[in-house]
C-alpha cells in the first residue's frame, strides 16, 4: 500500500500550516512501499474554508520511491490568525484514493520580501514572487543589465500578503527581449530590493 508521510513546507501532519493572504505553493511529499509505480496522483478538495482555492499538481511516484505533489493554495482572508480545516483526497489514475487533512493559519507577513523567480534559468517566462508585509503601492520591475527599464510588471496598492507575477519575456511593446541577465526591481513603501534572472535564448 502507498503511504502519505508527510511534510507540507516540512511539517507532519496533524500540526498547523500558516499561510499567507494570496499566493501560496506548498508540497505533499508522498512515499509509495510498493514494488510498482503510483501514476497519475492529484489533489481533489473535499473540504475546505471559503476563504481559500486550491490547485493541484500531478505526480507519479516511483517504486519504494519518494515523490512531491506541488498544490497552489490562493488565500483571500487578510485576517490575521484566521484558521480552517482543509481536508484533500488524494487520487491516482486507478480510482485509488487516500484522504489527508490539515489545519491551516492565515498570518500576516511581517516583513516584506522580493523572492527568487522560477524557474531560472527561463525561456520564454518565469515567475517572480513578492511579499508585502502591508497596504502599500507597489512597483515591480524588469531592467536589463545596462540598466534600461524593459517593462513595469506591478504598479497598484496592493494589501498584506504574498503575490505571484509572470514574465513573459517582453518588454513594454510586446517585443521578445534578448536573452541574458534581468534584474527584477521591487520598491513597497520604504522597501526596496532586486533579483537577478537568467533568460535563455
Amino acid at each position: 500500500m502507498m503511504a502519505m508521510l508527510l511534510a507540507i513546507w516540512g511539517l507532519c501532519f496533524g500540526e498547523v500550516l500558516e499561510v499567507f493572504p494570496g499566493a501560496n505553493r506548498v508540497w505533499v511529499e508522498l512515499e509509495n512501499r510498493r514494488s510498482q509505480p503510483v501514476l497519475g496522483i492529484v489533489a481533489d478538495v473535499r473540504d475546505a474554508p471559503g476563504w481559500l482555492r486550491l490547485r493541484s499538481g500531478r505526480v507519479d511516484v516511483p517504486a519504494r520511491g519518494v515523490a512531491k505533489l506541488p498544490l497552489s493554495i490562493e488565500v483571500f482572508s487578510a485576517e490575521d490568525g484566521r484558521e480552517g480545516r482543509l481536508t484533500l483526497a488524494l487520487k491516482d489514475i486507478e480510482g485509488e484514493s487516500w484522504d489527508v487533512e490539515v489545519m491551516l493559519r492565515v498570518v500576516l507577513p511581517k516583513r516584506s520580501e522580493l523572492l527568487s523567480n522560477f524557474p531560472d534559468p527561463f525561456n520564454p517566462s518565469t515567475r517572480i514572487p513578492y511579499v508585502l508585509a502591508g497596504r502599500v503601492r507597489a512597483r515591480l520591475e524588469v531592467f536589463n543589465s545596462s540598466g534600461q527599464k524593459v517593462k513595469t510588471l506591478v504598479d497598484d496598492v496592493r494589501g498584506p500578503g504574498r503575490y505571484v507575477v509572470v514574465w513573459d519575456g517582453r518588454d513594454e511593446d510586446g517585443r521578445e527581449v534578448a536573452g541574458g541577465v534581468y534584474l527584477f526591481r521591487l520598491s513597497a513603501g520604504d522597501f526596496c530590493d532586486v533579483e537577478k534572472g537568467l533568460l535563455l535564448k
